[in-house]
């Protein structure tokens, strides 16, 4: 074989500390519909992994989406500030097909205290059990409520944005369009993180045999 079709070393890509976390393990092999109770298991495990630190509040509350589904949101916010804050709906990772938004409260527990600002976990539906449109419409019906809130929950309604890491980072994207098409709900910002955008797969990296979220992982999502 030439250099060029060789087997790429992904692991001398990776920074040392990923290295040696992935290395303690264990972590999530390739998705598909046999391993899929078993990684959401492991997800929801790893949401009760992390120890907070006492800096920040957090609420449970539960949205009624379009069809009537109940959708779990959290409401995260820095304990000692006063006055209405700048506020982010957040959609959590998960290849559309697993996790939870309890796997954000580290994000929170950190986010809030530094940058001043409330976090809104949205629980959003799915897949395969609550297809599209489903688990948008989850999304849009937590940043409705979180703008009709914004009083009771101390945030600013001028300054609501939106966000989501992977799959999340899907969920935010799809949802600034639908707010745009619509015209009902303002979005002040989106932050997308690693967002899951694309089923094409036509990068060098796509192919990438990687940990955690190998090609085989990306086409079942």
């Amino acid at each position: 074989a030439s250099v060029a079709s060789a087997p790429m070393d992904i692991a001398a890509l990776l920074d040392p500390q990923v290295a040696e976390i992935l290395a303690a393990g264990p972590i999530l092999g390739p998705l598909s519909a046999e391993a899929l109770p078993a990684s959401r298991a492991a997800m929801e495990r790893l949401a009760d992994v992390y120890v907070r630190t006492g800096a920040v509040a957090s609420t449970d509350h539960v949205v009624e989406s379009s069809d009537g589904t109940e959708v779990a949101v959290r409401v995260h916010r820095p304990i000692g500030v006063d006055g209405p804050l700048p506020a982010i709906v957040w959609m959590h990772g998960g290849g559309l097909v697993a996790g939870t938004h309890r796997l954000d409260d580290g994000r929170f527990d950190r986010w809030c205290p530094k940058f001043g600002v409330v976090g809104v976990a949205v629980d959003y539906g799915l897949a395969p059990e609550r297809p599209y449109p489903g688990p948008l419409e989850d999304s849009y019906a937590a940043l409705r409520w979180t703008h009709e809130h914004a009083g009771e929950l101390g945030i600013l309604p001028g300054r609501i944005g939106i966000g989501g890491s992977s799959a999340g980072g899907n969920q935010a994207a799809g949802l600034a369009l639908l707010a745009r098409d619509r015209g009902e709900l303002d979005v002040a910002f989106q932050a997308l993180v690693y967002p899951m955008l694309d089923d094409r797969m036509t990068t060098p990296s796509s192919a990438w045999d990687v940990p955690i979220w190998p090609p085989v992982s990306n086409d079942f999502g």
